[in-house]
């Protein structure tokens, strides 16, 4: 009778074991189509509703751990442990399924190039790619080439990053995905871009926007600010106000206004461009918060007004070190909780994901520019050159008293102590400028620094790097203290990363100011 009931209780157990294994097998179902759709909090929701611990059979766990990495990765969580993607690609090829090893090794690329490891992302991706191929997976050929694609461009290596975008480009018209397919030609426009091929560039851009009818509407909102960006930035003011306003049109967002805002500066329209600004300056969004506080920065040194300059930029800096802060907080948070969840499954002999928090993504750091304004109050002054007219007249009305013959020795008195404290002056002026260069070479800012300060290095520069300063500066026309400033930091040859920090702004204003110098340079007839 014993035995009967044990052997009662041990086939209720099976089934129920059954059961649930059966229901939580179609949650993985339904999540994994989710993700297709990329319906991605609903699919987050499904994945949610599974408890990790309660999974008993393995290939539910590696599908699990799959879905949980896909479905942070697409909705900007911090990353699943490293334990996690290689527990599935391990599990993947013992039981090989070849599609599941593609996604398994597109995450793990994608999740190394996040991290800035671009070799193992590379390895990762190419390993994706053979599985990819195996499965005859059009999607997964897809994602695995758009990324490497991307990840080419980003480091110059234009034929290779071209080659990728057109198999990207194949699989997104043979699949149908017109999203995918706009992307595509819009990246392969950006590759064009980066070879200063611009009539191919163009071409594609335009390809692109002919397609772009067929996107939802919140698609159409990101593809026509970033086609407001490529004009923008390929000097066609008239096409990039025109996309800004589309997408405007369509849908309020921060960063549209702040490219609308930079068109309407580089128009001269400094008030109008001052009012969509500080709208988006009030964003809860760090990253468009900072880069609109650095472009009214950059209006105000124009406009000479440094004091208001100069809170800008602090504000600026500012929203940059909480969004650094915040991101080091979220991801230690959740650092601390794979730490904790591994060693859990370590004790428990399974795999569990970690409980990873949700952070707000980073948006495409802005291409923002604007164009040099003529006010009078704002140009670079040639201290030096002043000095040395003044000294010229003095010496001249020195010689012309001597000559008179009359009694004129007071006033030529005064005039060779006018000449001494010019020179007086100018070596300290130099003196400054030397010893500010030296300040920002180790690590200072020009946060605090006032006109006088800015001119003084300036000067300096123009002793210091005389050759390079004259040839420098004989390629613009009458430049602004700011770029001025600026245009010195990269003659001298001062890195991006360098120059964001002495100026304090974001790489999307050194954009701006590379731009503006851009478009001083004199045409030679």
């Amino acid at each position: 009778m014993k035995r009967l009931l044990l052997f009662s209780i041990a086939i209720i157990l099976i089934l129920c074991s059954c059961n649930y294994n059966s229901e939580t097998h179609k949650k993985l179902v339904l999540a994994d189509t989710l993700l297709y759709q990329t319906k991605n909090d609903s699919a987050m929701k499904v994945l949610k509703s599974i408890n990790a611990e309660n999974l008993k059979d393995e290939s539910d766990k590696a599908y699990y751990n799959l879905l949980m990495t896909q479905a942070s990765h697409v909705l900007y969580m911090p990353p699943m442990p490293d334990s996690i993607i290689n527990g599935c690609i391990e599990y993947y090829t013992k039981q090989y399924d070849a599609e599941k090893l593609a996604k398994a090794y597109y995450y793990k690329g994608a999740i190394f190039y996040e991290k800035g490891n671009n070799a193992e992302a590379i390895t990762a991706l190419k390993n994706g790619e053979i599985f990819a191929k195996k499965a005859k997976n059009k999607n997964a050929i897809h994602h695995i080439a758009e990324l490497l694609a991307f990840i080419n461009l980003k480091n110059g290596n234009y034929n290779t990053a071209l080659k990728y975008a057109h198999i990207a480009l194949n699989n997104s018209i043979a699949t149908n995905n017109k999203s995918w397919i706009v992307e595509d030609l819009n990246r392969i426009s950006a590759i064009f871009a980066g070879q200063s091929k611009a009539d191919s560039s163009d071409y594609y851009m335009n390809e692109a926007l002919k397609k772009t009818k067929d996107l939802p509407q919140k698609l159409k909102v990101e593809f026509y600010t970033n086609a407001s960006i490529y004009y923008f930035n390929t000097n066609k003011l008239a096409e990039s106000k025109k996309y800004a306003l589309k997408s405007l049109n369509i849908q309020q967002s921060e960063r549209a206004q702040t490219i609308l805002g930079a068109i309407y500066y580089s128009e001269g329209e400094t008030e109008r461009a001052l009012d969509l600004l500080k709208k988006s300056a009030s964003s809860n969004n760090l990253e468009h918060k900072a880069e609109a506080l650095s472009l009214m920065s950059d209006i105000k040194k124009e406009q000479g007004e440094y004091k208001e300059a100069m809170k800008l930029a602090e504000r600026s800096k500012a929203a940059e070190d909480s969004m650094k802060a915040r991101q080091q907080t979220e991801d230690m948070l959740a650092l601390q909780k794979s730490i904790e969840k591994e060693e859990a499954v370590k004790n428990a002999g399974q795999w569990m994901p970690a409980a990873a928090a949700a952070i707000a993504a980073l948006a495409i750091i802005i291409i923002a520019a604007a164009v040099y304004h003529r006010k009078k109050m704002s140009r670079a002054r040639n201290l030096m050159e002043e000095d040395r007219e003044k000294i010229e007249m003095y010496t001249q009305q020195m010689e012309s008293m001597a000559a008179s013959g009359k009694d004129r020795e007071k006033e030529i008195k005064k005039l060779k102590k006018k000449i001494e404290d010019i020179r007086k002056h100018e070596a300290e002026t130099v003196s400054r400028g030397k010893r500010l260069h030296k300040e920002i070479a180790d690590g200072g800012t020009t946060v605090k620094w006032s006109k006088d300060d800015f001119e003084a290095f300036i000067e300096y520069f123009r002793i210091e790097y005389a050759e390079k300063a004259r040839e420098a500066e004989s390629r613009y026309g009458k430049l602004t203290t700011n770029s001025l400033f600026a245009l010195s930091l990269i003659t001298i040859g001062f890195s991006d990363k360098d120059i964001q920090r002495i100026m304090a702004i974001t790489p999307g204003a050194l954009r701006t100011i590379k731009y503006r110098l851009k478009k001083q340079i004199k045409i030679e007839n």
